[in-house]
């Protein structure tokens, strides 16, 4: 029996990882059945550090909705902060 699954990679080009996932223009979803890809998506990161920061405020809400259908996330620097959304949301890295 194969089970489907989401798979979020971060990446502004749709081609190589970003180095910092909560920074990336987008997320290039990756469904996966069994051991093959059956479908590709491409969601834009509505979360914004700039004017987030600015606000004193940094909660990676708007990101974990656009994501919410994914059961992994791939990651090769994340912060504390987002990384406590993720955990709060469920999601794998």
């Amino acid at each position: 029996m194969k089970n489907k699954m989401k798979i979020a990679v971060p990446t502004n080009d749709r081609d190589i990882i970003t180095p910092r996932s909560g920074r990336t223009k987008g997320f290039l979803i990756l469904t996966i059945n069994g051991s093959e890809i059956v479908d590709t998506d491409y969601r834009l990161n509505p979360h914004d550090h700039d004017k987030e920061e600015k606000k004193h405020v940094h909660s990676h809400g708007s990101l974990m909705k656009v994501l919410k259908d994914c059961e992994v996330m791939v990651g090769n620097r994340v912060g504390s902060h987002l990384k406590e959304d993720i955990d709060a949301a469920g999601l794998s890295i």
